[in-house]
Parts: structure tokens; sequence; C-alpha cells
């Protein structure tokens, strides 16, 4: 009789070994492979820049971390309003730790990257490589890592913005099912209470969305029952949250408002021709002009004048804050009435400021190494050529539309996207006096619905020639 072979007994050690190795391995051949490794890369940038840089401070920095103070304090008394509470809510979530909001802006950094990834995916079905080229752009692109490591509401911005956009396309993937399509609603509107609250200049995007869903209802995609519940369900959601902040705002600084800002914003921006105003010996005036010209021989710009001069303003009238602001309002409305030529030369200025691409001076102000911010130009030079493509794929598409394959829904959420982009450009150019800086929140939004549009062209190209 022949002895049958015996199998040495393998250590267990071993074998939890392979087994993690082998569940590693089927991760990485799995569907989701390349998110993975995105997330792995966004992990490992975002980790050498927490350990290597400090949180940097700008000079709208103080503002966010006063409101956080009076919040968490709650202590109003010395609140102007010029600021919303969406950023300072981060501040007050890391506990009033700027280097804990920054980690909070890295984790939501990531985020992004995969909400980036998950919104592509829409719109190439199968194609994993088109998303990863989406993600990996964004997760390395210093502009944005930048505002992820400095106290501003950039990030915060961008991060409710695609949260927003991400939402949209739960819902379009579940039209049929009531019960979660309201619990997205719910959610999408309270997204939209927080990104006005972050930045009140996105106050349009809900009726964008309003719109949206109207147009949802045109196409059958939504029941008229079902699109006036929805309709309730958002913007009874984000009026209730708003309309929080704007009472506290009633009963601290006497105004029913979410911010006092307009009337700073829009003296900025006709600074320049302040003088024709036609009330003459006004304090307020004087004293601006006083100002900007001392800038102006110094080299500085008129931008910002106001910032370095409202506090005189309020100790030679006796005004408060919000009265300062309203008065402030009234001059620029008459000035603005009595230049509309200069105002409109200022409009088109700050439009176009709008598109010029930002110089990440978190970067280079830190002192980083010069590789960085060689890299940094390059990317800029980059993203200038994708925004002019965002300018031409309208032209390319409205003459090769028929070519086009393209479902309605993919259509509506991008032009839905093209319009809160320009509406963002136009809005921001009537009121302030525009930075390029101003772009940062939509541009990421901007990259992907270039990239995603190319992909289109192409494959609408590709079956043209094949048929």
């Amino acid at each position: 009789m022949k002895k049958s072979k015996t199998h040495p007994q393998r250590n267990p050690m071993i074998n939890a070994r392979l087994l993690k190795f082998n569940n590693l391995s089927q991760m990485f051949k799995s569907e989701n492979s390349l998110l993975i490794i995105l997330i792995f890369i966004s992990i490992i940038i975002r980790v050498l820049i927490i350990i290597n840089i400090a949180p940097a401070i700008r000079a709208d920095t103080s503002a966010y971390t006063k409101l956080a103070n009076y919040i968490w304090f709650n202590n109003f008394s010395l609140h102007d309003g010029l600021k919303t509470p969406g950023y300072s809510l981060i501040i007050i979530l890391a506990g009033l730790n700027l280097k804990v909001t920054t980690i909070i802006q890295h984790f939501m950094g990531i985020l992004n990257v995969i909400m980036l990834y998950r919104i592509t995916e829409f719109f190439t079905n199968k194609n994993k490589i088109i998303p990863f080229i989406v993600g990996i752009l964004y997760t390395t692109y210093i502009t944005f890592l930048a505002f992820e490591s400095t106290i501003l509401s950039e990030l915060v911005t961008i991060f409710w913005i695609l949260a927003v956009f991400y939402l949209i396309i739960k819902i379009l993937d579940r039209l049929n099912n009531k019960l979660s399509i309201n619990f997205l609603i719910i959610l999408m509107g309270l997204t939209s209470a927080l990104l006005i609250l972050t930045r009140p200049l996105y106050m349009y995007l809900p009726i964008l969305i309003g719109a949206f869903l109207i147009i949802l209802k045109f196409f059958d995609f939504l029941t008229l029952k079902r699109l006036v519940y929805s309709l309730i369900l958002f913007f009874g959601i984000q009026i209730i949250i708003t309309s929080g902040w704007k009472f506290t705002n009633y009963l601290t600084i006497g105004k029913f408002t979410n911010s006092t800002f307009l009337g700073y914003g829009l003296t900025n921006k006709i600074g320049s021709y302040i003088e024709s105003y036609d009330e003459s010996h006004n304090k307020i005036v004087e004293i601006f002009i006083k100002e900007r010209d001392k800038r102006l021989s110094e080299g500085e710009q008129v931008v910002n004048t106001i910032w370095h001069c409202y506090e005189e303003m309020l100790q030679n009238t006796g005004l408060s804050h919000v009265e300062l602001g309203e008065e402030l309002k009234s001059i620029c409305f008459k000035v603005i009435k009595n230049n509309p030529l200069l105002y409109f030369k200022s409009v088109i200025i700050s439009f176009i400021n709008f598109w010029k691409p930002y110089n990440p001076q978190p970067i280079k102000e830190d002192s980083l190494p010069l590789l960085y911010i060689t890299i940094s130009k390059y990317q800029q030079f980059i993203f200038f050529f994708i925004e002019i493509l965002f300018f031409i794929i309208p032209i390319i598409f409205l003459k090769y539309r028929k070519r086009v394959k393209l479902s309605n829904q993919k259509l509506f959420y991008i032009l839905l996207g093209y319009f809160t982009i320009f509406s963002a450009c136009i809005l921001q150019a009537l009121v302030e006096h525009g930075q390029s800086r101003y772009s940062i929140p939509t541009d990421p939004l901007l990259l992907m619905l270039v990239i995603v549009s190319i992909f289109i062209f192409y494959n609408s190209s590709k079956s043209v020639k094949s048929g």
C-alpha cells in the first residue's frame, strides 16, 4: 500500500496574510480600483501638506474667526453682519483650532475628488479613465490644495457646490423611488442652504435647480404632483435654515438679512469714480477718497480701499455697521446712476478678471520650493486653456448638435452647470470689484464639464464614423 501524501499544515499567520493579500488584489481588480488609487494618492498628498504647511492666514480670515467666536460664546455685541456663518461653523467644528480647520478642509478636498469622480462617471458609464483624469487633475492642482490650507471659504464653497451637483445625479438615478428621492431633495435643500450661508453670492443656485426640476417635469421625468412636492421640500428646508440666520441678524444688528456686505462691496467697485457723487462735503466720500489716493500714491490698487477706512467712517459719522452699509449702498446707487458707462466698463473688467488664472498666494507667500511655483504656473496655463475650451464647446455643440449623442437628462445637467458658472461670473461682476479668486468655487465644476464634453464629442464622432 502506498502512503498518502501529507501536506504540512500552514502557519495560521501566513494564511491570514495570504487572505489579506488576496482581498487587496481583488479590491484593485474591482470596477472601483481607479477610484481607490485616486483616494490613496489624494490622502498621501494631503498628509504631506498637513505635516509640512501651517494654516495660511489672509485678510478675510479674522472676519471668519471673529464670527466663529461670537457664535461659540453666544455673544454678538460686536457682530457687524458682514459675514455669513457657513465657514465660521467649520471653524467651530474644529474647536476654533485653525490647524484642525485645515485638516477638515483637506478631508473635504478628498470628498471633492470622490464626488467629481462619481459625477464624471455619470456621463462616461463604463469608462473609468475619464473620471480618474478629472480626479487626478483636481487633486494635484496646487491652487485647490493651497485653499485647503488657507483659512478662507473657497474650499468649503467648492464642497457644497459639488455636493449639490452630486445629489442631483443621485436624484436622476432614483426618479422612480418616491421615498429615496424625497430624502435626497431634503438633503439638497440643506446643502443649498449651507452653500448660501457660506457664500451668499450663490443664492441664485436654488432658483436654477428649481428650473431644472420644472424642465424634468416638462419632459415627463417627474409627475406634476412629484414636482410640486419636491419644490416645497427643496425650497422649504432652504428658506427655514437661511431665515434662521436672517432672524439672528435681526435680533443682533436690527436688520433681517443674510449679510450687510453689499454696500461695502459696491463701494470698492465704484471707488475709482466716487467723486461724481453729487452731494458735496459728504464725510464718507471724503474719507474714502483720502484713503484711496493715499493707497494709489503708495502703489496699491483701489480694490479693498473700503476695508482700510471704514472704521474711520464709523468714528466720524457715528453710524453703526448696518447704517454705514446702507449709506454706502445709497451713495453707490447714485454714483452708478450718474455714471452708467463707467459702471458698465467696471462690470466688463470684473467679468474678464473672473476668467484670469489665479496665482495661489498661499503657496507663494509660504516660501515653498521654486519647483512648486513653477508647476503651479504651468497648471495655471493649462487651466486657462481649459477655460477657452469652456467657451468654445457650446459653439461646437450648436454646430453639430444633430450628431451629438446625449440624453435629455445629461444635456440639462450640463446646461445647469454652465448657467451656474456664468451666473456666478455675472453676479460678482455686478456687485464686486472682480478678482480671479472669485472663480475658484466653480473651477472644479468647469474642469469636469469641459473634459466630459470632450468625451461626449469624441464618442459621438466615433459612432458617426463607424455608422
